[in-house]
């Protein structure tokens, strides 16, 4: 099992997408990627959209912490493991 739980969120784009490449590699048959995220319904979304610089549709750039914050929608998701069998809790 592989356990990405609140962390994904704390990336950019293009780091997101090579923990997942990496992840889904990393996986063996039979195995489970495990998931937890904030996704853009997530109230703390309209505040970044409002404090942050927004640095593409879901990712924002916090300067103060020279940090990175996204929020995942569905089709993002989907798109990421598009051909995998998906559990939800």
């Amino acid at each position: 099992m592989i356990i990405l739980a609140d962390v994904l969120n704390f990336f950019n784009d293009k780091e997101i997408k090579e923990i997942i490449k990496r992840a889904k590699k990393g996986l063996i048959p039979g195995g489970l990627i495990y998931i937890n995220f904030f996704d853009a319904n997530d109230p703390s979304y309209h505040k970044n959209v409002r404090s942050a610089q927004q640095k593409s549709d879901y990712t924002f750039y916090r300067p103060k912490s020279d940090s990175y914050l996204h929020f995942f929608t569905q089709k993002e998701l989907d798109d990421y493991f598009n051909g995998y069998e998906k559990i939800k809790a």
